[in-house]
């Protein structure tokens, strides 16, 4: 059986983070393999190798629907939590204040083990001024390129011809309507 649940576009995710002034991220330790597949999909992931037959106990990243199921689960765990977002395994909590962001990660603590998470606290980021997140660098002020990036734009030529145009057209409204 297919599962299909939709990806949140970096904007969407943003879009929950505005007006924030203080970040967490979270880390899972081995994200996927956290989660534990039923019977019903064992069957449907046992793989024949030399040894003999070989059936899933976790949910392995090369599954065609991993992202989906993933992204399901972690929607779910967040969901009507405040100041939290999640992009698959890449969590962040934010408060527009050090007492609301307190009180939105005690949240999500407290629902990550109904969820069979473990968190890794080494690899987490606790209260930041700011975060990168996705590729881009967000504080109370807004989001920003990283310095790559910028390099990248700033030796951006401008479009001389009509195609070039269209590919910048384009380029623009993947990033906006998306």
């Amino acid at each position: 059986m297919l599962h299909q649940h939709p990806l949140p576009t970096p904007n969407d995710v943003f879009t929950e983070v505005k007006g924030s002034t203080t970040f967490t991220q979270i880390d899972f330790a081995n994200a996927y393999f956290q989660i534990k597949v039923d019977d019903e999909a064992k069957e449907l992931l046992t793989i024949n190798t030399h040894r003999g037959l070989l059936s899933y106990n976790r949910l392995p990243f090369d599954v065609k629907s991993a992202l989906s199921i993933f992204q399901r689960i972690t929607d779910s765990m967040i969901y009507k939590l405040e100041g939290s977002a999640a992009y698959l395994d890449d969590l962040m909590v934010t408060g527009r204040n050090i007492g609301e962001h307190v009180a939105n990660r005690e949240a999500l603590f407290k629902r990550t083990p109904d969820y069979g998470f473990r968190v890794r606290v080494d690899k987490c980021n606790f209260p930041m001024s700011q975060c990168r997140y996705l590729g881009i660098i967000i504080d109370s002020t807004g989001r920003h390129l990283t310095l790559p990036r910028s390099r990248c734009f700033a030796r951006y030529q401008i479009p001389r011809t009509p195609v070039r145009c269209d590919r910048s057209w384009g380029a623009y409204l993947l990033r906006t309507l998306h």
